[in-house]
Order: C-alpha cells, then sequence, then structure tokens
C-alpha cells in the first residue's frame, strides 16, 4: 500500500506573499506544449458532442486548442485530430504529408500498452518530426516515459477520472489526476491533463501542480457553441 493519493478536492493553493498582480486577468497564461504554442493551457478533447465550428473559432480565438474527433475535419488555425490505434495506423497510411502544425492524438483508455508503443513506433518513423504526437492515457511517471520514448511529444495523464469515463468502473483501473499529475510533472515530456476538472479552480490546481495543458470537457458541455445544448 502507498500514502494517500491526492484529488482535486483533497488540495488547496495557499497564497504566495508578496505578489505583483493587481487581478488575476494580470496572469500570464501563455505555455508551450512541446513545440506548440498556446495563449492559454486550455485544450478541448474530442468529443463529438462538444466540437463544433463555432466551439473551435471561440476557444481557438482566445488562444486555446481543440481536438477534433476522428473522421471529422473541420477548418481551424491549427489540425489537431484524435484516433485510436487501428485508425491511426490506417490514417498514417494513407496521408502522403501532413504540415508543421500538425498534431496526431491518441487516446485510449489504457495508453500502458505494448500496441501503443508499436504504432508511436510507426507513426513517428513514417513522418519524422513534421507531426507533433500527443499519447495517452497513462497515470504513472513510468507510462509517461514508455510514451516518450516510443515517439510521443506529449503525454496524456489521468485514467478512470473523466465525467463520462467508465474505465475505473468496468476494470478498477483509475488513480486520482491531481497525484498522477504531480508525480509526472518532472517527466522528459509535457503532459496534458485530463479529466476531473468540475471547476475553474481545479484547472488552476492541475497548472500548479505541473500540467502544461488542461483538457475541459464537463466545464463546456451544454454551452451555445456546443451540440450538446439542454
Amino acid at each position: 500500500m502507498t500514502s494517500k493519493a491526492l484529488g482535486f478536492r483533497d488540495v488547496l493553493l495557499r497564497p504566495h506573499t508578496p505578489t505583483r498582480l493587481n487581478s488575476r486577468s494580470e496572469a500570464n497564461t501563455h505555455t508551450h506544449i512541446g513545440r506548440i504554442p498556446l495563449a492559454i493551457p486550455v485544450i478541448v478533447p474530442s468529443m463529438r458532442s462538444l466540437v463544433t465550428p463555432d466551439l473551435i473559432n471561440n476557444v481557438e480565438g482566445v488562444g486555446g486548442l481543440v481536438v477534433q474527433p476522428r473522421g471529422t475535419f473541420i477548418a481551424s488555425r491549427r489540425i489537431a485530430i484524435n484516433s485510436s490505434l487501428v485508425t491511426a495506423l490506417e490514417v498514417a497510411k494513407q496521408i502522403t504529408s501532413i504540415t508543421q502544425d500538425g498534431i496526431l492524438s491518441l487516446e485510449i483508455a489504457n495508453g500502458h500498452m505494448v500496441r501503443m508503443g508499436d504504432t508511436l513506433k510507426y507513426i513517428r518513423d513514417r513522418f519524422g518530426q513534421a507531426v507533433s504526437i500527443w499519447a495517452g492515457t497513462v497515470a504513472t511517471p513510468e507510462g509517461v516515459e514508455y510514451l516518450a520514448q516510443s515517439g510521443a511529444d506529449t503525454a496524456i495523464v489521468g485514467i478512470g477520472v473523466g465525467a463520462v469515463c467508465t474505465t475505473t468502473k468496468k476494470t478498477g483501473v483509475g488513480y486520482p489526476v491531481l497525484q498522477t499529475i504531480l508525480d509526472c510533472a518532472d517527466c522528459s515530456i509535457p503532459i496534458i491533463s485530463a479529466g476531473g476538472i468540475r471547476e475553474a479552480g481545479d484547472f488552476v490546481k492541475a497548472i500548479a501542480a505541473g500540467a502544461d495543458g488542461v483538457m475541459i470537457g464537463r466545464l463546456l458541455a451544454g454551452c451555445s457553441d456546443t451540440y450538446d445544448v439542454h
């Protein structure tokens, strides 16, 4: 058994004294996820109920990024496409070139798989450094380094904590995402936190813990720019 793993509900941020900021609006939110610069560390996951042209325009308009679901293509400033392992191989075999700003995001329920590593190596060998590869999800530093050694530029961390994720219910696999971020913050590649964000303060905690970017879905569900309007 290990010591208690921390979740967002277990932690508060202690104020820094003194601070030069007069308002939270003055905070510098710019980040780099690998070679991808973002004005705000907001990443919208590839959920079909969320991703619309309006959402892409508005999120990217303020400097965030939207990962498009596989099988769809909506014009945007930077193309980021999500794929399963099987689809990724099919896409990789069909694409003859990819733009320098392109991102291929491979996200499955449990990225601690030999097959994930094999797929990453194939894609990296095929496209070299012309594409940024995001891969996940994993929940340990060993998982992050496995993805890095296989060719990923960025790791997506967080298993079983998403609002609609059923991995933990079905398999018992999962780990509090805040603890995952803390454990993986010093790994060799950037990390994106995925899941568990219930309020804006959780987003800040994820960044403070060491995440380079944060995926949010639940906070956007039902907004007028999504398909999931209630």
